[in-house]
């Protein structure tokens, strides 16, 4: 059963290991619980492609 949703800043922590707290509390939640929307990994992976070619939007400057 799901029981967590990650928005884009709590997987970008953990990925980063930037909080203790939440890697140690993902650590000790049911394997299977926890999930991102289509949204987040959408937003992952546009940023992945983004920081592999170089490229920054226009208006993000």
């Amino acid at each position: 059963m799901i029981c967590g949703l990650f928005d884009i800043n709590a997987v970008i922590a953990l990925v980063r290991y930037l909080s203790e707290a939440l890697l140690r509390r993902v650590e000790s939640t049911e394997t299977g619980s926890l999930t991102i929307s289509s949204v987040v990994a959408h937003e992952l992976h546009f940023g992945v492609y983004c920081s592999r070619i170089g490229f920054l939007p226009q208006s993000w400057n």
